[in-house]
């Protein structure tokens, strides 16, 4: 367990929402590395980004009390409920992440994420403006954000189908 008020320095590329299934593509390496045990529904359960869950927690709509986000989650709710609880349980699980995150920083330290952008459900969803708003919340302060305009595209493993292609990444 790492102390609070410890860390100078996280950087972190945290998951796409809704573009992967990032444990069943790095299961190759969590084998090799034995940091699992064959059972990768356990661990797919514990990862931010998930897609499985029962269809009774997304029959109503879930918010996150951000009006940008909440109103973003309406609309990808009108035309895929699944789609829009897993943004919601990915956003609520980042805003946690966040929150031990800056408990651990010492409180001159940096906080810088890489993170791109998404299509759900027909909609552009703006995942680094979104987590910088969660992230101030919280007590961040953005201090600059660089945009890296991605050349290739070398991803092993095929995106969700409805996940389009990211073209950059946000430094934040």
């Amino acid at each position: 367990v790492i102390p609070n008020d410890t860390l100078q320095m996280i950087l972190t590329s945290p998951p796409y929402v809704s573009a992967q299934k990032y444990i069943r593509a790095s299961s190759l390496s969590l084998q090799w590395l034995e940091l699992h045990d064959d059972n990768l529904a356990s661990l797919d359960k514990q990862s931010i980004g998930r897609e499985h869950f029962s269809p009774s927690v997304y029959k109503q709509l879930h918010v996150t009390g951000f009006n940008n986000i909440d109103d973003i989650l309406l609309k990808i709710y009108k035309k895929n409920k699944l789609r829009a609880y897993i943004t919601y349980t990915y956003l609520i699980e980042m805003q946690q992440t966040l929150q031990k995150s800056f408990k651990l920083l010492k409180s001159n330290g940096y906080f810088v994420m890489v993170i791109g952008n998404n299509t759900i459900a027909g909609y552009e969803f703006l995942t680094y403006k979104y987590l910088i708003e969660i992230a101030e919340s919280i007590g961040f302060k953005t201090e600059l954000v660089l945009i890296d305009d991605i050349k290739s595209r070398g991803l092993m493993t095929k995106r969700n189908k409805t996940a389009s292609v990211i073209s950059r990444e946000y430094i934040i």
